[in-house]
This record gives C-alpha cells, sequence and structure tokens, in this order.
C-alpha cells in the first residue's frame, strides 16, 4: 500500500467519525498547481467528475489539506454541522497553513536538487581526475610533482588561478609544460569538478 493510500484511509477514518457531511477527495502526481482548482478531482464525492471549484459551488467547504510530495488531498465538508464559520479569518488562516506546506514542500524539493546536482559534480569531477591528475598528484591531490603545491590544500581561488596561469604561460611552477597541455583542455566547469571533488574526500584539509 502506498504512503498517499495509507493517508487516506487513515484522514478517512477521521472524518466520517466525527462529521456525517465531510469526503476527502484527492489528486495524484499534480504538475501544475495553479492549475489545481480547476483539475477534476478523484475520491469521495468528488467521483473523479468535479473540480475544487465544482465542490465549492455545491456548498462544500475545504477544512484541510495534505501535500504528500506532488500528491493533494483535500477534506471537504458540508452542512450546518461543520465547526468551520467560512469567515475570513478561517479562510486567511487556510491559506496560510496551505501556504506553508507549499514553502516546505518548495525548499524540500530544492535540497533535493541541489544535493542531485552536488552528486553530479563530483562524480565528473571524480572520472576527470583519475583519468588526468591522479598519476601524478596522488589519489587525494596528496603527492607534490616537481615541487608542485598539494592539490588537496588548495583554495578554490588558488587552483582555478593555477590553472590559468598554466593556460597563459605566465605560470612556470612545478611541470608547466606538462600542466599547460592539461590546462588548455580543460575547462573552468572541469576545474571546479575537481576541486569539489577533491574537497568531498579531503574534508578535514581541503579549504
Amino acid at each position: 500500500m502506498n504512503n498517499i493510500s495509507k493517508l487516506i484511509i487513515s484522514t478517512s477514518l477521521i472524518t466520517t467519525s466525527v462529521l456525517a457531511q465531510s469526503t476527502m477527495c484527492f489528486k495524484k502526481n499534480v504538475q501544475d498547481i495553479t492549475l489545481l482548482e480547476d483539475i477534476k478531482l478523484n475520491g469521495g464525492e468528488c467521483k473523479s467528475a468535479y473540480s475544487l471549484n465544482d465542490m465549492k459551488k455545491d456548498g462544500w467547504k475545504v477544512s484541510d489539506i495534505k501535500i504528500n510530495n506532488n500528491d493533494y488531498i483535500y477534506i471537504l465538508k458540508k452542512g450546518s454541522d461543520i465547526p468551520w464559520s467560512g469567515t475570513i479569518a478561517d479562510t486567511e488562516a487556510l491559506e496560510e497553513r496551505l501556504l506553508q506546506k507549499m514553502e516546505a514542500k518548495r525548499k524540500k524539493e530544492i535540497q533535493e536538487k541541489k544535493r542531485i546536482a552536488q552528486e553530479l559534480l563530483i562524480q565528473n569531477g571524480k572520472s576527470f581526475y583519475q583519468s588526468k591528475c591522479q598519476s601524478c598528484h596522488g589519489k587525494n591531490g596528496e603527492d607534490e610533482p616537481h615541487f608542485s603545491r598539494k592539490l588537496k590544500d588548495l583554495t578554490f581561488n588558488d587552483f582555478d588561478n593555477a590553472m590559468n596561469g598554466y593556460r597563459s604561460g605566465l605560470y612556470d611552477r612545478g611541470s608547466a609544460t606538462v600542466m599547460k597541455g592539461f590546462a588548455l583542455t580543460s575547462s573552468k566547469e572541469d576545474v571546479i569538478n575537481v576541486y569539489e571533488y577533491l574537497k568531498s574526500i579531503n574534508t578535514n584539509t581541503i579549504k
């Protein structure tokens, strides 16, 4: 049983036992929340035939909203026994709860996207480093070939400036002749990726 099914069952038991005129409608995998109120909802009295706006026109009021990833669940109530006054204050409170839930969902999605992007960046850096850098600079950037500095100890600015210097021919430290070829065939993105990879495996030493 998936999460939305469990949530629907548990919420249904609560709402039907407390209030006679209550129902729960839901929509899974919503991609555009701006259209949410006009999308036909599944479950309950919505019956896959009525949208939230349709239900409101029929006298139903939203008492709560539950968000589970891209799944939206509406708790709707109708009738004189509804502990919902329909006042501006009640409406604003409901809207505020929805905004808070949506903001929390948005932040979670952003964090997940950043995590995935960082993992991809590090993986690309690992691939580049192991194929072009590791044989001279060591597994973790700890070696100092031809009196060059340890890559694991460099700041990003140090690393980037050195690569730019090798490209231009103005940097003569270490194996400048050899490094110029590597620098000319690497991009700014490659430098960032390698730096982030080394930082990920040398978290206590690289700055």
